[in-house]
């Protein structure tokens, strides 16, 4: 048996910017690097499987990528597995820059308080910048 091992962060952004391209979904790069980062430990299967995710969101329920794009950054949050401070990152930064989500109301979904979600946001921004 061979085995390959998991895509690192370069790999499942390109999968990701080759997967959202193949379905003609137009997503900021920043935003593709965000869900890159948040899918640490994932296959390649898994990563086109937030692509068709999105795709059904933008194409079937007529919602807008970024939104898509950040609910799935949600279902990863939600999921088990991953570094799960990384994953809060992400989504918080995501959720509020894209979602136009309140600090508070991030705060509230993921229980810490606002000025951490200020941070974490901060912190998510310089690293997909």
């Amino acid at each position: 048996m061979i085995e390959f091992p998991l895509p690192d962060l370069i790999a499942r952004t390109e999968i990701l910017a080759v997967g959202f391209d193949a379905r003609k979904i137009k997503l900021p790069s920043e935003l593709v690097r965000a869900l890159a980062n948040a899918s640490e430990g994932r296959h390649g299967g898994a990563l086109s499987a937030m692509c068709d995710e999105v795709a059904r969101s933008v194409y079937v329920e007529q919602e807008d990528p970024t939104a898509a794009a950040a609910e799935v950054l949600a279902s990863i949050l939600d999921s088990d597995g991953g570094d799960r401070e990384n994953i809060e990152d992400a989504y918080c930064w995501a959720a509020h820059r894209f979602g136009g989500v309140s600090f508070r109301e991030l705060a509230t979904r993921i229980g810490v308080t606002h000025p951490t979600v200020g941070k974490r946001v901060q912190r998510f921004s310089e690293k997909v910048a």
